[in-house]
């Protein structure tokens, strides 16, 4: 399963609800205001008179109720359907690889560290590449192309331009380091049997839900592995409010720490006969520019050694100087 972060279609949930809110509150008022005048109509006239009354009041109450109810049902009803396709959605996502990373309902800080009001639906970081991905669920499941559907333009447009700002922030956010990452535009339709005439819209994946994990399997980056996916979705989270972080604070410990087994994993397979004195395990900490000065994991002052076996044979790097203690193996290559 994949490290998921946030509750997916929660803003769109939250909007349905506020709305479903008001057109209770209207309801409520407006019987509010019958009801006195209808006791006030029995105390005055009489029963058969009261009786009349109750009728008309009733059948206004009910005619204000129905307009309320279809103008309301009209604005609640694709938010509703909106957070059920996110749901869905997510439901595929967060059945990716442990690899992966995948956040729910993103919403980006601004310059001065608040939450955007306005949100990614999710964001997945993996081996295979970091993508955005946009929902849409609807009631016809077939998708023209863009040049024959103005809304699918207009939906492809959005997650082409999510995508985009999205690749600026990362940047930012990470100092220009994740600069030559590219950020894949996802689209997906989940009603029922979607069928998409056309499955790339310039830069734009467009794809029905049941395709949705075989599009993020495929899809190789060169510029990604997993101490890289570690390092975007350590930024990703880094921007999320102290709440949700503390929130999610396990779920991700459990990543970053799944994330350092899979890469000493591999590296011991590139090289099985390294030594304590090789590089053969580099951990994540050791992307830093500056060197540092003790062991990040137990505090020991790190030494200066050269390796005598492996793929770095001959080259210098830092080690931890507890290793013959404690058999801490954190190093930190120098690049000569």
């Amino acid at each position: 399963m994949a490290c998921t972060i946030g509750i997916p279609g929660e803003s769109a949930w939250h909007v349905t609800a506020k709305r479903a809110s008001l057109a209770l509150a209207i309801i409520l008022i407006m019987a509010a205001i019958i009801t006195p005048l209808l006791l006030h109509a029995i105390g005055e006239s009489g029963w058969f008179a009261a009786a009349v009354g109750v009728a008309l009041g009733l059948a206004v109450t009910w005619k204000q109720y129905r307009a309320v109810y279809e103008e309301m049902r009209d604005d609640i009803h694709p938010w509703a359907k909106g957070a059920t396709g996110e749901m869905r959605t997510a439901k595929v996502l967060d059945a990716l690889p442990d690899t992966f990373a995948v956040f729910h309902d993103y919403h980006p800080a601004n310059n001065t560290g608040v939450q955007a009001k306005w949100n990614y639906d999710h964001v997945v970081v993996g081996p295979t590449g970091v993508f955005v991905v946009e929902t849409k669920n609807y009631s016809n499941a077939r998708v023209p192309d863009a040049t024959s559907s103005p809304v699918h333009r207009r939906n492809v447009q959005q997650v082409q331009r999510n995508a985009k700002d999205f690749k600026e922030s990362l940047v930012a956010w990470s100092s220009g380091d994740l600069s030559g990452l590219f950020v894949v535009p996802l689209l997906v339709y989940v009603q029922d049997s979607a069928w998409v005439k056309k499955t790339r819209e310039n830069y734009v994946r467009v794809v029905p839900l049941r395709w949705l994990e075989s599009e993020i399997l495929r899809h190789a980056e060169k510029h990604i592995d997993q101490q890289r996916t570690y390092r975007v979705a350590r930024v990703l989270f880094a921007q999320l409010s102290l709440e949700v972080r503390a929130q999610f604070e396990d779920e991700f410990a459990r990543f970053a720490e799944q994330s350092k087994t899979a890469r000493a994993e591999r590296s011991a397979e590139q090289d099985p006969d390294a030594g304590p004195c090789s590089i053969a395990v580099a951990p994540i900490e050791s992307d830093a520019v500056t060197p540092p000065d003790v062991c990040p994991r137990c505090g020991a002052p790190l030494v200066r050694r050269v390796a005598n076996r492996g793929a770095r044979v001959g080259k210098a790097f830092l080690g931890c100087s507890k290793y013959g203690e404690t058999r801490c193996k954190y190093v930190f290559n120098i690049e000569d």
